[in-house]
């Protein structure tokens, strides 16, 4: 038989409807009515009280008011306050799903509606009408599984090489529970195909900074990866691990692949982390409430470095890149719980501040806060050779703008560039004689020569020679064509300086070689019989013939001195 609550919160009493007694319950959830329950002897219990969660509730975020209600119950509590006063949520977040959608567009606007109405039946989130319907959504089977091909021991390795490289800079994977999945996973407890995509990641990368696997097994798993991420699956159940899967790739693409892919990659991780809800709050959306608190996989945490990180990238790539940004409207992020050994807060607090000046803006970019956020780069934290060389990618990225603007730098901006590249020189070689072939490891080195050839000032070209040398060497480390064909090109660039620097310095010479011919005196004896009277009289018709009387001498001996080559032997 049933239990029947003991109470009833008013609404629910005042609409005869069947409470459930929770706080809120589930009438006022999904109708997003304030739920209030009247006092009774022992205490009242109302949203405004903040009762304690239950434990299957969500935690309340990081850094939120110490008295405000638990995530759920406060977005809701604000999402129906009064007809007077409506709540201003940014939309409605469906964890079962995973899906996050704003309150005016088409898909949620039929269930808004449905609240307004108070209507017994709630539609669900879902994309009514949204086409006509003739044909179906295609479907998908992968050509691979991934324990086919590669072994659990192998797997375990790979994650292990993950952890220790790449996972201290960009810090957003739960690694203890992602070892859990992986025994599952080559166990025979399939867990799905977003935790696939996110293993081809991990052990694509980590083989990318350790050739452990041969470059055919790697090229193989990287295609699986991407018919995982370009399938139905990631649309149909959108979650933050296919998000986590994006940025993987992104980095593996920026790492190998074309400036255009790597940042069609950043910008779709940047879609996809959009359609579950990871630019917002949580106190800034409606929570379906019957999706079920205990649907919530990742911790808040885990949401914000997922995010923070996508965002990240998109921006350093499309910095560099010169394209626009996505901009999610997100100004202000929330600084992320430091780790020890990890410098994902670091990269990501160095990065985002970039996020005010957008690089498909003109009027944001010709201004003086590129000075200002060239200041802020330069003094920003770097404690890893990887952060190094990003710092320097950024303060090479604003020179460009600069230099392209016709802004004019003094000598502390100067030496604010010279002093911010010269420490990515060792840092790159560091990273390439351990054999972690990060893309700025090659990239920052080669574009620090170009700016300091630009600058074309005495310090800056002091320090070309050991840039250049540095090239030399990763091309030693690397060994790839990529890195040849960047030294041969730093190179032929040196060559114009230099040739451009030979002419200026010619024809100052030549200027310094005609000066001392015109400075030699010729025989002036000549004039003292000339009548200067004749230069000081008006124009008349006798004046050109006066010149007849004028000394040859003197022409013809200027004349020698000056165009010994031309001059005739009297004029």
């Amino acid at each position: 038989m049933r239990q029947r609550a003991r109470r009833a919160c008013v609404a629910c009493r005042r609409r005869k409807r069947k409470c459930d007694g929770q706080v809120p319950c589930r009438n006022c959830s999904d109708y997003e009515y304030r739920c209030v329950y009247e006092p009774t002897a022992s205490r009242r219990f109302s949203l405004d009280e903040s009762p304690r969660p239950a434990a299957n509730t969500m935690p309340k975020p990081v850094g939120t008011d110490s008295q405000a209600s638990p995530a759920f119950t406060n977005v809701e509590e604000r999402a129906h306050r009064s007809p007077q006063s409506p709540a201003r949520t940014r939309g409605f977040l469906d964890l079962l799903k995973s899906r996050y959608m704003n309150k005016e567009s088409s898909v949620s606007f039929p269930r808004s509606l449905a609240v307004e109405l108070q209507t017994s039946n709630l539609p669900r989130l879902h994309a009514f009408a949204y086409h006509a319907g003739v044909r179906g959504e295609p479907t998908f089977s992968p050509q691979h599984h991934l324990i086919d091909l590669i072994t659990l021991v192998q797997v375990k390795r790979l994650l292990d090489i993950y952890e220790s490289i790449i996972h201290p800079i960009f810090g957003f994977l739960e690694i203890d529970n992602l070892g859990r999945q992986c025994d599952a996973h080559w166990n025979g407890n399939a867990q799905g195909s977003a935790f696939e995509a996110i293993a081809c990641g991990f052990i694509t990368l980590a083989s990318l900074f350790s050739d452990f696997l041969t470059p055919q097994v790697e090229a193989t798993i990287v295609e699986h990866a991407k018919a995982l991420l370009e399938s139905p699956y990631p649309v149909s159940n959108p979650t933050v691990h296919w998000v986590m899967a994006w940025i993987l790739r992104t980095i593996y693409l920026r790492a190998t692949s074309r400036p255009y892919i790597a940042w069609m990659s950043s910008c779709t991780t940047m879609h996809v982390a959009e359609s579950v809800g990871l630019h917002r709050s949580l106190h800034q959306v409606t929570v379906l409430a019957s999706s079920g608190t205990n649907l919530l996989e990742q911790t808040i945490e885990t949401r914000e470095r997922t995010f923070q990180v996508a965002r990240s990238l998109n921006l350093l790539i499309s910095y560099d890149y010169g394209r626009s940004s996505i901009n999610l409207g997100v100004s202000n992020a929330r600084p992320l719980a430091s780790r020890q050994n990890d410098f994902t807060t670091q990269i990501c607090g160095l990065i985002c501040g970039i996020a005010a000046d957008d690089a498909a803006s003109d009027t944001t970019s010709e201004n003086t806060d590129l000075f200002l956020l060239l200041d802020k780069v330069s003094n920003a934290p770097a404690e890893h050779d990887f952060i190094v060389l990003t710092r320097a990618e950024l303060a090479l990225c604003i020179y460009r703008r600069l230099h392209h603007f016709g802004h004019i730098l003094n000598e502390d901006k100067i030496d604010q560039i010279i002093e911010v590249g010269m420490p990515a020189l060792e840092a790159a070689r560091r990273l390439a004689a351990v054999g972690h072939p990060w893309w700025n490891v090659l990239s920052t080195v080669f574009h620090f020569i170009c700016v300091l050839l630009s600058i074309n000032s005495n310090k800056s070209l002091e320090r070309v020679a050991e840039a250049v040398r540095t090239m030399e060497a990763l091309a030693q480390y690397l060994g790839t064509h990529m890195a040849r064909e960047a030294v041969q090109t730093a190179k032929d660039l040196v060559k114009a300086a230099l040739d451009q620097r030979r002419k200026a310095t010619q024809s100052l010479e030549n200027a310094l070689t005609g000066s001392a011919a015109l400075g030699r005196s010729p025989n002036v004896e000549a004039f003292q019989d000339s009548d200067w009277n004749l230069f000081l009289q008006p124009f008349d018709q006798n004046y050109f013939e006066s010149f007849a009387d004028f000394p040859q001498q003197y022409f013809a001996e200027v004349a020698q001195q000056n165009l010994p080559d031309m001059a005739p032997n009297g004029i």
